[in-house]
């Protein structure tokens, strides 16, 4: 037999406040300060390519950064050659959204993204204790490897060469 417990959500817990329940008027500030702090750490999230600057460069490594993780408000970090480039709220177990900022970074700087790499820092906060996380992410990078496995001509001293 399975039990599933379901908890009330904001809506519920309000409209049970408003009836008079103890529990639901004692337990509805802890709730909302919950939601609000969620809203604000979702306003922070890089949306769309349009967000991010211009690159220089045919050959963009982006640097996956974790900052703040001992306070309250750790911050993941977009860096390029070393430049913060985007930063954001972190959440734990982040490999869906580093699926979801590559995706965005792709749309932005196309085939001149080669990588996206975590730092060491990164790690917890990005696989979490999801047993899959580590596959994710590799999945990110071996595409954009893939990506960028063909050969583009330069001029090198007068002459093209095969990058």
């Amino acid at each position: 037999m399975l039990l599933i417990v379901r908890f009330p959500d904001l809506e519920e817990t309000r409209a049970a406040a408003s009836e008079g329940n103890e529990r639901a008027i004692a337990y509805l500030p802890e709730i909302e300060a919950r939601r609000a702090w969620h809203d604000q750490a979702n306003a922070t999230l890089l949306a769309d390519e349009n967000q991010l600057p211009e690159l220089s460069g045919n050959h963009l490594e982006i640097e996956w950064d974790l900052v703040g993780a001992d306070a309250d408000g750790p911050q993941q970090v977009l860096r390029h050659e070393g430049v913060e480039i985007w930063r954001e709220t972190a959440f734990y177990e982040s490999y869906e959204r580093f699926e979801a900022v590559a995706d965005i970074l792709r749309a932005r700087y196309g085939d001149r993204l080669r990588a996206l790499t975590a730092t060491r820092e990164s790690l917890v906060w990005l696989y979490g204790d999801c047993i899959g996380s580590l596959a994710r992410v590799d999945g990110v990078n071996r595409q954009l490897a893939e990506a960028n496995s063909t050969a583009y001509p330069v001029e090198v001293d007068g002459g093209l060469e095969d990058t």
